[in-house]
C-alpha cells in the first residue's frame, strides 16, 4: 500500500509552523528599595530639613531591555508609618497602566513627583523611573519603595533570515508535491 506524501507532510508542516511562530508572553520585572527614609515639613532637632526625598526605579538592572521589550503596565507601592510607630503601616499604590490611578489612604501628607501620566511611557523608554516623596505636613517613615512592572518582547517587523529561507524551502516542497499531483500519469 502506498503512502501518500501530503499524510505526513502535514503533520510535520503544523509542527514547523507552531515552532516558528512568536511566542508572547508577559515577563515581571521589579524593583525593591529599603529606605527607612525620615520625611518631615518642619526642622529636626539638629535643624535639619528633610522635606523631601527622591529616589529611582532601575528595572534594567534585573534585566529589562527597552531595545527588544516595551511595559505594559507598572504599579509602585510605597509602604509608610508614623515616625514615633502608634499607627500601623500603610501601603499607597499608584498604577502606571494606561489610565494612572491611586489606590490606598494614608494618615500623611505626601506628594509623588516624576509619576505623571507619562511614567509608564518614560519606564518602558528608558528602565528607569525617578519619584519624589514630599511631606507638605506633619512627619513620616517610608519604610520601602516597590515597582512590578509587565514587560513584552517587541514585534519584529522583519522575519529573520532562518526564518525566510524556511519558508521559502516549505513554499517550494509544497508547489513541488501540487506540481506531481496535477501531472497527468500515463
Amino acid at each position: 500500500m502506498k503512502t501518500r506524501p501530503t499524510r505526513l507532510l502535514l503533520p510535520l508542516f503544523a509542527i514547523v509552523a507552531t515552532a516558528l511562530s512568536p511566542s508572547a508572553h508577559a515577563v515581571l520585572y521589579g524593583d525593591f528599595d529599603f529606605l527607612n527614609q525620615y520625611v518631615t515639613a518642619d526642622a529636626t532637632p539638629n535643624g535639619e530639613f528633610k522635606g523631601e526625598f527622591s529616589g529611582e526605579f532601575n528595572l534594567i538592572e534585573n534585566g529589562y531591555n527597552p531595545s527588544t521589550q516595551y511595559l505594559t503596565d507598572a504599579v509602585v507601592n510605597f509602604v509608610v508609618y508614623d515616625d514615633d510607630f502608634s499607627d500601623s503601616a500603610e501601603t499607597v499604590s499608584i498604577n502606571l497602566g494606561p489610565n494612572p490611578f491611586l489606590t490606598g489612604s494614608a494618615n500623611f501628607l505626601f506628594s509623588l513627583g516624576d509619576l505623571g501620566a507619562t511614567a509608564l511611557i518614560d519606564l518602558s523608554d528608558d528602565g528607569i523611573l525617578g519619584y519624589k516623596i514630599q511631606s507638605l505636613g506633619g512627619d513620616f517613615i517610608v519604610a520601602w519603595a516597590a515597582i512590578e512592572a509587565n514587560a513584552e518582547t517587541k514585534p519584529s517587523s522583519v522575519p529573520d533570515g532562518g526564518m525566510s529561507i524556511t519558508l521559502l524551502g516549505l513554499s517550494l516542497v509544497g508547489i513541488g508535491l501540487a506540481h506531481r499531483r496535477l501531472m497527468p500519469t500515463a
